[in-house]
């Protein structure tokens, strides 16, 4: 009786499967086997969680080897979609006479291919559980919650989920195939954009994007990056080779939108500069500003001459709160988290401090943009850093353009923590720090001394600051 009780007594092997980085591994078949000296017999199998983590319960009544009293634990773990074989325990690995748990960690060295075009996959995962609910219907909201459940129950990140739905509206919108929207989605195609140049400065793009804006962001990108882009997309199995054969012809019916798309951002500007101004002025001066907004839309200079008359505000600091942000505005998109956490974390008070922030680097405007993302969440989730990082990259290349002398300065102050220090380092910080209108992508340095009637002998850095253009 007490040998049926043990043979009955159900065991486990459990733990996590990993990449040689350490990253979990999801969706992944883990097997256990009992193995012989030259045979072996399956005990269990499941399938890796998104943690990696997998749990096999086994048995002693499965175990039929000549004497066998416990198991020896042998793993493999396969792809789900082809079986490709990716671990196998040889024999110095092999978990002998295994306890009733047994705790054994993989690390899978080689990178696994994808198998499947990601694309296809999981149009046909949603598809099947949405049911009756069509992929352009599906939403997160605190009354439907389609993307999380769909996310856990697939087992397919929500953010894929959300590029699936964004580009199935973008082609409902366009009569272009959505597999080349998401393409464009999953590459990040979109965000490559100027960071101002659509006047919305996108951190993500997700299920509640305006997809008008977003299909004419698409219609001004560079046809090259989106060649690309897609290029990339097919090479990674992200969609099928058939729509990079297709993406000349997508193109060219995406420049059907780039007229409307030039029109709507030429009137957006000026509506986002009179959201802007709105926050400021007086309650009763709100119709008048609609009125002179309407009579200068065309001219944004002359409307704000107007309106940053002291009779539509307060006081004079909201006439320099607006001031500042429009300048913000200008430079970065007009997205009103990004400008109040910039204002407050770069003590930025008066138009002329936005050139501040070109003394940031990718490690600064990083800082700042994770600040700002944490207020966006993606179906209950942070934004991803990545894209935070793709930002970042892009704002310091257009700070630098805009303020290269202030961007150099701050980059010679850095380099010379690091004791990395040009001939002259010394006179050349001295003459930027007292030279702000020194514009080191445009000045001619011997034609600016002369004209400030310096002793060019005595500025020996130059020939150096000649030589440092962006």
């Amino acid at each position: 009786m007490a040998k049926q009780i043990e043979n009955k007594k159900e065991n486990l092997v459990l733990g996590r499967v990993n990449d040689k980085l350490n990253r979990p591994l999801a969706n992944l078949i883990v097997q256990a086997f009992d193995r012989d000296m030259r045979s072996k017999e399956l005990l269990g199998e499941c399938i890796t969680d998104k943690n990696g983590k997998y749990e096999i319960i086994w048995s002693h009544s499965q175990l039929s080897g000549r004497g066998k009293k416990e198991a020896d634990i042998d793993i493999k773990v396969l792809t789900r979609e082809k079986k490709t074989l990716l671990f196998a325990s040889d024999v110095d690995s092999v978990r002998f006479n295994a306890s009733p748990r047994e705790e054994i960690n993989i690390t899978i060295e080689t990178a696994i291919k994808p198998e499947v075009v990601e694309y296809d996959h999981i149009l046909k995962e949603v598809s099947f559980l949405a049911n009756k609910v069509a992929v352009t219907d599906l939403q997160e909201n605190e009354k439907h919650r389609d993307i999380t459940f769909l996310s856990k129950e697939a087992e397919v990140p929500a953010e894929k989920i959300g590029h699936l739905v964004v580009a199935h509206r973008l082609g409902a919108e366009s009569k272009i195939d959505p597999a080349f929207f998401y393409a464009l989605l999953r590459k990040n195609t979109l965000l490559k954009n100027d960071f101002a140049r659509s006047f919305h400065a996108r951190l993500v793009i997700d299920i509640n994007a305006e997809i008008l804006p977003l299909l004419y962001d698409a219609a001004l990108a560079d046809p090259k990056t989106i060649q690309r882009d897609v290029e990339s997309a097919v090479k990674e199995m992200i969609v099928s080779a058939r729509i990079a054969k297709e993406c000349k012809r997508n193109v060219k019916q995406l420049q059907q939108y780039r007229k409307k798309a030039e029109e709507y951002y030429k009137n957006e500007h000026p509506r986002k500069v009179l959201n802007i101004i709105s926050r400021f002025v007086l309650e009763d001066k709100i119709s008048e500003i609609g009125k002179l907004f309407q009579e200068n839309k065309n001219d944004l200079n002359v409307f704000l001459k107007k309106v940053t008359n002291d009779s539509f505000f307060k006081t004079d600091e909201k006439v320099k709160e607006a001031k500042t942000s429009i300048a913000l505005g200008e430079l970065l998109g007009f997205d009103e988290i990004i400008i109040s956490q910039l204002k407050e974390s770069q003590k930025i008070k008066k138009p002329e401090d936005v050139k501040k922030l070109a003394a940031l680097n990718k490690a600064g405007w990083k800082e700042v943009l994770t600040k700002s993302a944490a207020k966006i969440n993606l179906a209950g989730k942070p934004m991803d850093k990545k894209l935070i990082g793709l930002h970042a990259s892009s704002l310091v290349r257009k700070m630098e353009k805009e303020f290269p002398t202030i961007a150099f300065s701050a980059q010679l102050a850095r380099e010379k923590k690091k004791n990395i220090i040009l001939k002259n380092h010394k006179e050349i910080t001295g003459f930027l720090t007292r030279h702000e209108d020194f514009d080191l992508q445009h000045s001619n340095i011997d034609l600016f001394l002369k004209e400030k009637k310096l002793a060019t002998k005595k500025n020996k850095g130059r020939i150096e600051i000649r030589t440092a253009r962006f």
